[in-house]
């Protein structure tokens, strides 16, 4: 399954869409590739097409050039380019590791 929202395209596996609530709920090797260059790779998706919000779960991996972040769970804004987390996360660049309970990912 492959869609694009706000310039960001997404994958998973397999998906199911409430057209009421406008959330799509994937799951399966799912992908988020923005065009700047961020990846997010995890095995659930759920997304509203509302708040054009990604809530990706399962070994979430959040990769932009040097920059990795590993955590349980991580809200991505599709929009913004935005990304949270608030269960834990190994962060690590070419030359520095930090493990943090909570934090932001801003590309800007």
């Amino acid at each position: 399954m492959q869609f694009e929202q706000k310039g960001s395209k997404v994958f998973c596996d397999q998906a199911e869409y409430d057209p009421v609530n406008q959330v799509l709920v994937g799951t399966g090797n799912v992908r988020i590739i923005n065009p700047e260059g961020a990846i997010v790779t995890g095995q659930r998706l759920n997304f509203s097409s509302e708040s054009n919000l990604a809530v990706v779960s399962g070994n979430v991996l959040l990769k932009d050039n040097t920059l990795s972040i590993k955590a349980p769970v991580l809200a991505y804004q599709t929009e913004s380019k935005i990304g949270s987390y608030n269960q834990g996360a190994n962060i690590q660049d070419e030359d520095t590791y930090l493990r943090s309970r909570y934090g932001i990912y801003n590309p800007n």
